[in-house]
């Protein structure tokens, strides 16, 4: 199980129109390509030449398959796949392509990772106003 840290500050908020404290979580660093590319070569001793080739393969076609319309699994996380937003109308006839105004990759977490996300325990704190 993991453990997250989470911060609160006080903000205007919106949809409320008032001011309320919002959290977000604290992200802690970001793990580049080479530092996870190390961290799995130890867990399967294979080595990091061979694990890079095969992480450009695989985003290879993961890229390939995702702008070709197919969803692509990642055992034991969850899925991508392709997604649009386009305005609404009225009749069958005014249906067209022109009107998707966003393309957008979705990430989907499977049912064992939600699971495990809702265990993952959460600290809170606030951050003091200046």
């Amino acid at each position: 199980m993991g453990n997250l840290v989470s911060r609160a500050k006080r903000q205007f908020i919106k949809v409320a129109n008032r001011q309320g404290y919002v959290q977000r979580a604290v992200r802690y660093t970001t793990i580049d390509h080479e530092q996870f590319l190390e961290h799995a070569a130890a867990d399967t001793g294979i080595s990091e030449a061979v694990l890079s080739g095969v992480a450009r393969a695989i985003c290879h076609q993961l890229k390939q398959m995702l702008l070709n319309g197919h969803s692509v699994e990642f055992p034991g996380v969850g899925y991508f796949r392709f997604g649009i937003n386009a305005k609404a109308v009225e009749n069958a006839e005014d249906v067209s392509a022109d009107l998707v105004k966003r393309r957008k990759i979705l990430f989907v977490l499977n049912a064992d990772m939600q699971e495990r996300l809702r265990r993952v325990s959460v600290e809170s704190f606030v951050v003091e106003e200046e």
